[in-house]
């Protein structure tokens, strides 16, 4: 499929480069990079997936980071790994994505994963599903750590789901929901599986639309 222009979405966001830790909000950080969200879907991307200790980006931390690299929507390669966090990972964490402080006490720390995943993730597009919260806690981390952040555009496929799924039809547009309207047999709230679904998500999405629309690259 050729490079095709979808419409802006303020959920659309971007990742970004080394950051300083005086950025203590991620998300005000994020803001100031908008220019670099995508509008064009292309057919070689990565679709990326974290895990967390919770959803405050200043004191939670990242514990799974899961992506699959494709070429022509056909999956090429896998990025996954837990994190040692350095703090306790909370019952309640523990009951949503299965993952307790015995699985990532031996894991890499996310100053060495994040620099990594940077050097993996070449300059691909980015796509993630309400990713938002995947750059927040990434740029938090990034600042804490004084590590690398990939510069790649970003998608969001929150806003591509609500152009696919009618909400009186499906109820929300949360991955679970996602995945079980789709028949889909993949555990929800772990790093590869959600991944999978998401990416099955923006493949719908480019099949439906891309072709319907003019070609432009960027």
């Amino acid at each position: 499929m050729d490079n095709v222009i979808v419409e802006r979405d303020d959920t659309v966001v971007t990742s970004f480069p080394r950051v300083s830790s005086h950025y203590v909000n991620p998300l005000a950080y994020s803001k100031a990079y908008l220019d670099r969200q995508s509008s064009v879907l292309q057919p070689n991307y990565i679709v990326v997936d974290t895990e967390t200790t919770g959803l405050e980006p200043s004191v939670d931390r990242i514990i799974e980071i899961g992506a699959i690299k494709y070429q022509n929507h056909v999956e090429v390669a896998r990025f996954h790994e837990y994190v040692n966090p350095g703090i306790h990972i909370p019952g309640f964490i523990t009951s949503i994505n299965g993952i307790d402080d015995d699985m990532v006490k031996h894991a890499r720390t996310i100053d060495q994963v994040l620099d990594d995943f940077n050097t993996w993730s070449e300059n691909l597009l980015l796509v993630g599903h309400n990713i938002a919260f995947d750059i927040k806690m990434i740029v938090a981390e990034g600042a804490r750590v004084e590590a690398s952040i990939t510069t790649n555009k970003v998608i969001d496929t929150l806003y591509l789901a609500k152009k696919l799924f009618k909400k009186e039809e499906i109820g929300n547009h949360k991955l679970s929901t996602i995945k079980n309207y789709l028949g889909m047999s993949q555990l929800s709230h772990r790093a590869m599986d959600d991944v999978e679904v998401t990416a099955v998500v923006y493949q719908i999405y480019c099949e439906k639309y891309g072709k319907r629309k003019s070609t432009q690259t960027k």
